[in-house]
């Protein structure tokens, strides 16, 4: 009697685990086949279509192939192509505004920044012919001296070297800063015509020149060239021609940007 009664427990609980055994079997293709129709999604996400090679075959999720394992790797795709990422986003992305660039046409600088280095140029090229007329003046007295046989004083000769070398450095930073400035063609100007800004160029390279040779002529006369002989004498007077040339030419071009 004890036995006839465990034969239906046993074979309620036999038909229990089978049928879970079953069920569990059953279920197992629809889970895996959910689990893997997320991954193309998850597939868009993490490697876009253009970085991962295209002979990757999309096959069903219950037959994998070596292909689709090395997509979804992220030690074999990520490292690669992360860098072809960033440099694909750097190259897409572009300046925009005044001061773009492209291979056509130059870099332009705002017009905050072109306005102070315009302020700039003149403040230094004002500064400049102020300290070049000083030194020309004094440059006039020791030659008058030199040339009557007597010797300017020292504190004379060092005022004329040190107002020298501060109109150099006043003028190279108007030269810098010249060359930093957006020429005509820059600016969209036609720059057919003879204008203010073509007679600034032309007089601008011929002080340029006569300012190195000031400073060359100068060093010569100081260190190279003895005292009391013709070729002082020569060339003193060719360095006071110089230096009236320079004078000339700067104060030319500072009234015709100025005024014109």
């Amino acid at each position: 009697m004890k036995n006839m009664r465990r034969i239906p427990h046993a074979a309620l609980g036999l038909a229990a685990f089978c049928g879970s055994f079953f069920s569990l079997f059953a279920l197992f293709p629809s889970a895996q086949a959910e689990m893997t129709s997320t991954r193309p999604y998850r597939w868009l996400l993490v490697h876009p279509p253009s970085l991962v090679s295209p002979t990757i075959s999309m096959k069903p999720a219950f037959a994998p192939s070596k292909q689709t394992l090395v997509a979804h790797s992220p030690s074999l795709i990520q490292a690669p192509t992360a860098p072809n990422a960033e440099r694909r986003t750097k190259g897409m992305a572009k300046p925009s505004g005044r001061s773009a660039c492209s291979s056509g046409t130059p870099c332009k600088m705002d017009e905050k920044s072109e306005e102070l280095v315009k302020t700039l140029h003149q403040i230094f090229g004002i500064g400049s012919l102020v300290l070049l007329t000083a030194t020309v003046i004094l440059g006039q007295i020791n030659a008058i001296d030199f040339m009557e046989g007597r010797l300017s004083p020292q504190a004379m000769l060092w005022a004329h070297r040190g107002l020298a070398i501060a109109t150099a450095v006043a003028y190279g930073g108007a030269r810098v800063l010249a060359w930093i400035m957006p020429s005509e063609k820059q600016e969209g100007g036609a720059g057919k015509g003879f204008d203010s800004a073509k007679a600034h160029n032309i007089l601008s390279w011929l002080h340029g020149i006569g300012m190195i040779a000031l400073v060359v002529g100068g060093i010569l006369n100081r260190v190279i060239i003895p005292s009391s002989t013709d070729a002082k004498i020569a060339m003193t007077v060719s360095h006071l021609g110089i230096g009236y040339f320079t004078w000339v030419t700067l104060s030319a071009a500072a009234v015709v940007i100025t005024f014109f």
